[in-house]
């Protein structure tokens, strides 16, 4: 017993002594002393020109290091400047095995990202070029990896790292690229972070705003939620989450327009699962919500769970976007769409069921599937009844007779045209023999040019070039009528 007491002693004294070293060579010490030695060290081995303006300190307990008004000079250009660095670890969160960032703060970091006419970045001189016959550092590092890691195998420890404080605030980035005229910046970059432990959650917050030159187009994004990560980063969450997007510039017409994300997640990388529960998005007019379970991230997932767009008018969003009107006889149409359906199927296959779409007074019901292997399609759709007389662009007045008039001599010349062109220019082959297709449509009424049909019944067929219309028929009328269609597009000679 005395021999484990006087070893504890020992290991106590021997600690202490180390704390008691530290604390003193941080006293006597100054690193501002150092500051042209640690820029010449960084010249020496890159070619960046290091100049440290502002003060150097470092504090005990906590543990730390600041920095103050560093920039960094990439071939007479400023390539990286930073107002106020600074990383403090608590001191006996070493000493006990298990280390805790007190703070760490990031301030006003401008970085400039620059691509030559040639396509090569700046970042990319960082490190001078190798002399002759020498090997490359990053060469060197990529032989040694695989034994590093065979040396790490085995040592499947969690991670026990905890963070308290993280804050960047002011960050900003400009890229350039002169071979494309596209320039991009993010500026006003901000993140708050408390508490960061593994295997529990932390709030973090991001604002940030984005402009572009090509086209024109700015952002200024918000993201708020709360993180979670197991100990071994094979498992997260996201909850709480809330998200706003305001944009505006040449997509939108030079309006603005918000988008919103809603909603949590959860993903296992291990087990290859992820969930997302309440989760919704909206853009301008148009709003949707999903609950959503994915099994296999591979090229065979199996899909499980709901998708829900609300009713919205398309004129309204078109509108919101900046986008053209759709002209429409009937300007009272396009004012109610939505769509719902439940997703499901088997590994490898998306299925829809219980599939409901709403066009203004119609609706259709069905079901559909995607199989992901073969890219086959199945859909079966039934429509209860459609005018689509109210969804023609309007006809001003002589266009109707004007109109036919040239549709005689334009098919007139379409038809010689056709005689005078082999068939396999005129159909896209290689893109008819890659379908695989098996869709039945009905529509119990449709009126189109003033006439109305009844019991609409379409069913189409295609597989490896050869597309079969089984039917096409419909009530007229006291008649009516029914057509089968085949084209067979197996050989070039369709």
């Amino acid at each position: 017993m005395k021999a484990v007491r006087y070893l504890l002693i020992a290991i106590v004294a021997v600690i202490l002594l180390v704390v008691v070293a530290i604390a003193i060579a941080m006293a006597v010490i100054n690193p501002n002393d150092y500051k042209p030695q640690i820029e010449q060290a960084v010249e020496k081995q890159t070619n960046l020109d290091l100049v440290l303006e502002g003060d150097i300190g470092w504090s005990f307990i906590p543990l730390g290091l600041e920095l103050n008004n560093v920039q960094a000079n990439l071939e007479g250009d400023r390539f990286v400047a930073l107002e106020q660095l600074v990383a403090q670890i608590d001191f006996w969160s070493l000493i006990a095995m298990a280390p805790q960032v007190d703070t760490f703060v990031l301030s006003g970091l401008d970085a400039n990202l620059e691509v030559n006419e040639q396509g090569q970045g700046n970042w990319t001189r960082i490190m001078p070029e190798p002399a002759e016959g020498e090997q490359p550092k990053k060469d060197q590092a990529e032989e040694q990896a695989p034994a590093d890691t065979t040396a790490q195998e085995g040592s499947g420890e969690p991670l026990n790292f905890n963070v308290s404080n993280v804050e960047i605030s002011n960050a900003q980035v400009h890229y350039t690229d002169k071979s494309t005229g596209q320039a991009v910046t993010l500026e006003n970059f901000t993140v708050t972070a408390s508490e960061i432990t593994l295997g529990s959650e932390f709030p973090l917050d991001i604002s940030f705003r984005i402009e572009t030159a090509k086209p024109k187009f700015e952002v200024d994004g918000s993201i708020s939620a709360r993180l979670a990560a197991n100990e071994a980063l094979n498992e997260f969450a996201v909850s709480g989450l809330s998200a706003v997007f305001d944009m505006n510039g040449e997509p939108f017409g030079g309006q603005s327009v918000t988008a919103e994300l809603a909603g949590s997640a959860r993903a296992n990388l291990e087990n290859e699962t992820a969930t997302l529960s309440g989760f919704t998005a909206s853009l301008a007019n148009l709003s949707m919500t999903t609950d959503l379970e994915v099994k296999g991230f591979g090229d065979k997932p199996a899909l499980n769970g709901k998708l829900n767009i609300d009713e919205f008018s398309l004129k309204e969003l078109l509108s919101n976007l900046g986008q053209p009107a759709v002209e429409t006889s009937d300007p009272e149409v396009l004012e109610a769409l939505a769509f719902s359906t439940n997703i499901g199927g088997p590994a490898g296959k998306v299925e829809l069921s219980d599939l409901t779409l709403k066009l203004d007074d119609t609706t259709f019901n069905g079901s559909g599937s995607y199989n992901l292997a073969n890219t086959g399609v199945v859909f079966r759709l039934q429509g209860d009844k459609l005018n689509a007389d109210r969804y023609l662009p309007p006809k001003a007045e002589g266009e109707e007779e004007a109109a036919q008039e040239n549709g005689d001599s334009a098919s007139g010349q379409q038809t010689a045209a056709a005689q005078d062109a082999p068939e396999s220019d005129l159909l896209p082959l290689d893109t008819l023999r890659t379908l695989l297709l098996d869709i039945d449509f009905g529509l119990a009424e449709l009126i189109v040019s003033n006439l109305t049909i009844k019991e609409i019944t379409a069913s189409t067929t295609a597989e490896k070039g050869l597309i079969k219309v089984d039917e096409f028929s419909g009530k007229l009328y006291e008649g009516g009528f029914d057509a089968q269609v085949t084209l067979d597009a197996r050989s070039n000679n369709p």
